[in-house]
């Protein structure tokens, strides 16, 4: 499977971040102020640096060119310094453009589910077969629990979240015939996947479920149990059931969405 552009900057976006966080703390355990190095007679000194903090006044302390250990630390202090720099350009020029990246791809499907034209023209673009289409458009049970978010999405139905817009778009981008939240009967009780999938190549029922609020601890236990309920049913992940997850801190990764797609359905 090939890697976007956007998947491949993600990816250096969280690796940045990380490496920020690593020498922030590493800068803190080294030598306080910056190594500044000045021409003395035709000799170079090494000086330290730094803000009295008792005065708020800018300091300078000779180091002795036999304090190696001293200088040492000083330059490995002004090293990181300099990356740390150079990360966080790097790190805000990274964000704009995965902003950009997902305004761009947020405004296309805004678009397509706000107007039912275009939406119908995008479907005949997918050129589903009929019994696809009869089977993606015929009524069925659906999930009773009110939904007060009212997301739109490119089924022609409002969805939960925006993440799961996102997941919409991507799965109708496939030309697959998609359901929003169908009944499903397990062994114990009747729930409600966010979408049940068929392929039109195959015949074959996939479903997929996003759980968005894996840092809520009674959100994380009721999906715990609900996968536990999937499998004593036959429902297995990575074979026909599919699962992806994000948190407050670490949101849903546009990248694995559509390398999952392409896994299942390429």
């Amino acid at each position: 499977m090939a890697i976007t552009t956007r998947e491949l900057a993600r990816r250096d976006f969280e690796y940045l971040d990380k490496e920020i966080k690593r020498l922030e703390n590493k800068i803190k355990l080294l030598p306080e102020g910056k190594l500044v190095v000045y021409n003395v007679n035709g000799h170079r000194r090494c000086y330290q640096a730094y803000k009295d903090p008792m005065t708020n006044k800018k300091v300078r302390r000779y180091i002795s060119s036999r304090d190696r250990t001293k200088i040492q630390r000083m330059i490995e202090k002004t090293l990181c310094v300099e990356a740390l720099i150079d990360k966080k350009e790097e790190y805000r020029g990274l964000k704009m453009y995965l902003n950009v990246c997902k305004n761009v791809e947020s405004r296309k499907d805004r678009r397509i589910a706000e107007v039912p034209e275009i939406r119908e023209y995008t479907d005949r673009l997918t050129a589903l077969p009929t019994k696809y289409q009869d089977w993606e458009r015929a009524e069925f049970p659906t999930n009773p629990f009110p939904n007060e978010v009212g997301i739109k999405s490119v089924l022609g139905v409002e969805v939960r979240s925006k993440s799961e817009a996102y997941i919409a778009s991507r799965l109708k981008a496939r030309g697959l015939a998609v359901r929003y939240e169908c009944e499903l009967q397990l062994n114990n009780r009747k729930i409600y996947p966010d979408f049940t999938i068929m392929d039109p190549r195959t015949g074959k029922i996939y479903y997929w479920e996003h759980l968005g609020l894996m840092d809520d601890e009674r959100y994380e236990e009721h999906a715990i149990k609900k996968l536990h309920e999937y499998a004593v049913s036959g429902y297995y992940p990575m074979m026909d059931l599919i699962i992806t997850s994000e948190t407050k801190e670490r949101p849903l990764d546009l990248g694995l969405v559509d390398h999952m797609i392409d896994y299942f359905f390429a």
